[in-house]
């Protein structure tokens, strides 16, 4: 009955000559990361990527991107470092054959990680060596991978609401 009527007031509204909806091309002028311009710069320029962003400013990584491509924040040159690095990256796994010594305890790495982000490639660069050898040696260590999963999930936990940990269990 509500549905009928309502269809037929559209309908006579159409009729009328009026345009429903939204207009073609037109998007809301509000960002909810604009008022976090500057903070994505920083963290742009220490070399954190989409999904550390988001996790720090507690947004999903494809807000974080399309802000940063509508707002013009990505450089073009750093798109061509990271290929760069990549091609580097595998020569040095290559010429090193993956082996590498961890100059850091299993606990000073947890921590040195906490500080860089949760990220494992501004750690590489923290610790002068290249991501893809870091990745290797965690993969590796099974205790270690197993110390800096719990450290990322009690990370994920101390950012969710109370509502969400009730509903999961956790309190």
């Amino acid at each position: 009955m509500i549905s009928k009527r309502t269809k037929e007031a559209l309908a006579k509204k159409r009729a009328e000559g009026l345009v429903l909806g939204r207009p073609i091309g037109s998007t809301s002028s509000y960002c909810k990361l604009d008022e976090h311009e500057d903070k994505i710069r920083e963290y742009l320029n220490a070399g954190l990527g989409f999904s550390a962003i988001g996790r720090l400013l507690k947004c999903h990584r494809l807000t974080v991107a399309k802000f940063c491509n509508d707002k013009n924040l990505m450089d073009e040159d750093r798109s061509d470092a990271s290929k760069k690095r990549s091609i580097e990256r595998k020569k040095v796994i290559k010429d090193q054959g993956g082996l590498w010594e961890c100059p850091l305890t299993n606990s000073d790495f947890v921590e040195k990680y906490r500080d860089c982000f949760f990220s494992l490639n501004l750690l590489s660069k923290y610790l002068n060596i290249s991501s893809g050898i870091l990745n290797t040696y965690v993969k590796n260590n099974n205790k270690l991978a197993t110390m800096l999963k719990s450290a990322e999930q009690k990370q994920r936990n101390a950012v969710k609401s109370k509502r969400q940990l009730e509903r999961e269990g956790l309190i």
